[in-house]
């Protein structure tokens, strides 16, 4: 009879008088060492009355099974107290208990601890009456009354543990949504949110979690935290972790991938889902295997990751994306002609060459930067704000300011001089316009340049 084994290092006695028990001749403990709490040898063990079934110590099982008298577990935990043995290596040695009753009443300890047998416990005392009597195999009893065994545990993903760990399911749950993955041939979490009732929403927050944690962001335990404050609060998890203080603020519009995809109606929420999943799982960005399982082409992929890098450079954004991004699958043309297409560069750059004219006058830009930008091949792809912002000497925020900035100066609203220094003080102070103008005590009314 196999039971799980687990070394048992140093000398140490177990609080509950049958799991003290059965090392067996290797001296290996005979049960499941995780579920066991110890204390210094010496220390004196009793049994208990009315002990649930799932707790009994093997003294109460070898009563209760009749393979003993009652009067023998004082007598041997006394022995247990002088010596250090085992209970169960105690009443081997007084002559009262036989091996293979100690091994049949060892293993049907471990399956009610494991809850693999009914909690009443009468199933296992029953079986074990039977094995004494018959001199034979517990298991092989429980087997002809019925029983069945469980199937092995499966080993968990990373994503399975953080769900487990910040409470959105249950690792049975698991478990059968493993076995049903293997046999459907989907990921775990899908098979979570068809056959668990794990809302969608939950599993992209776990996803975002594990991606965090494997780009170095945030540790195991901080997802955890983030993950279950974005449960409470119903929000995503990054914005979870930004409020613990684990994560800055993001100063730039940024948009996922599947959030594009989805958003431009050309992959479904549930499928990159599962492509997010599968890319975790095999170490590959999930636009590639959206690419090999036929969602999207490797045109439209490319499409995308231009666009994410205009949001994150300010160029456009996100919902402009989306929807350069819908022209883009449905026409069959490339992001530039899109963006002529839908007029949003000439749009944006109304008024760029007094923009550009503020930033060399406060100093942002030299004459030969100016030139290069506006006269550079990049002008044409992102339009004149978009290379401004790609060249990277100014960022977006100083853009949207100096765009403001000018707009009040042909008000009439604000002195050339005026926006210089603002402009100097935002760059220098890290703070927004409307901030800079209430540290220098100017009134002005911003209300009417929103950019």
């Amino acid at each position: 009879m196999a039971v799980a084994n687990a070394p048992l290092a140093g000398k140490i006695e177990y609080r509950d008088a049958d799991a003290q028990a059965s090392a067996d001749r290797s001296g290996r403990l005979s049960h499941r060492l995780s579920q066991l709490r110890f204390i210094e040898l010496g220390e004196p063990v009793e049994i208990l009355r009315n002990r649930s079934p799932s707790r009994k110590r093997i003294g109460e099982l070898l009563v209760e099974a009749g393979i003993i008298k009652p009067d023998k577990v004082p007598e041997g935990l006394k022995v247990v107290k002088q010596t250090g043995l085992p209970l169960g290596r105690v009443l081997i040695m007084l002559g009262v208990l036989k091996e293979q009753d100690l091994e049949n009443t060892l293993f049907v300890q471990a399956l009610l601890r494991d809850g693999a047998l009914p909690g009443d416990g009468a199933l296992a005392i029953r079986a074990l009456k039977v094995a004494y009597r018959d001199q034979v195999t517990v298991d092989g009893v429980l087997t002809q009354m019925g029983w069945q065994k469980p199937a092995e545990s499966l080993p968990v993903t990373e994503l399975a543990e953080l769900l487990i760990a910040c409470g959105a399911v249950g690792g049975q749950q698991v478990q059968d949504a493993i076995r049903k993955g293997a046999q459907n041939h989907l990921p775990i979490g899908r098979c979570l949110v068809l056959n668990a009732g794990l809302p969608p929403t939950v599993l992209a927050a776990a996803l975002s979690a594990q991606v965090l944690i494997k780009a170095g962001k945030v540790t195991r335990e901080q997802a955890v935290h983030g993950l279950k404050l974005a449960l409470l609060k119903r929000t995503s998890v990054e914005q979870a972790l930004v409020l613990q203080g684990v994560l800055e603020e993001p100063r730039k519009e940024t948009i996922k991938l599947g959030e594009l995809f989805g958003a431009a109606a050309v992959v479904s929420e549930h499928d990159s889902l599962i492509a997010v999943e599968m890319g975790l799982s095999r170490d590959q960005p999930m636009g590639q295997i959206l690419v090999q399982a036929g969602f999207v082409s490797a045109d439209v992929l490319d499409a995308a990751l231009k666009l994410q890098e205009l949001v994150a450079s300010g160029v456009v954004n996100g919902m402009q994306a989306s929807e350069l991004l819908k022209q883009v699958n449905a026409k069959h043309i490339t992001v530039q002609q899109a963006l002529s297409e839908s007029g949003l560069l000439s749009r944006q750059d109304d008024g760029m060459k007094e923009v550009f004219n503020l930033l060399k006058t406060s100093g942002f830009l030299s004459e030969a930067q100016s030139s290069q930008i506006q006269s550079g091949s990049s002008a044409g792809a992102l339009g004149l704000r978009g290379a401004l912002i790609a060249s990277r000497l100014v960022d977006e925020a100083l853009v949207n300011a100096a765009s403001r900035c000018c707009r009040l100066i042909a008000e009439g609203l604000l002195k050339l001089e005026q926006a210089i220094i603002a402009l100097n003080y935002c760059q220098r102070s890290r703070i927004s316009l409307e901030d800079a103008f209430e540290e220098l005590t100017w009134d002005i009314p911003l209300g009417t340049t929103a950019v």
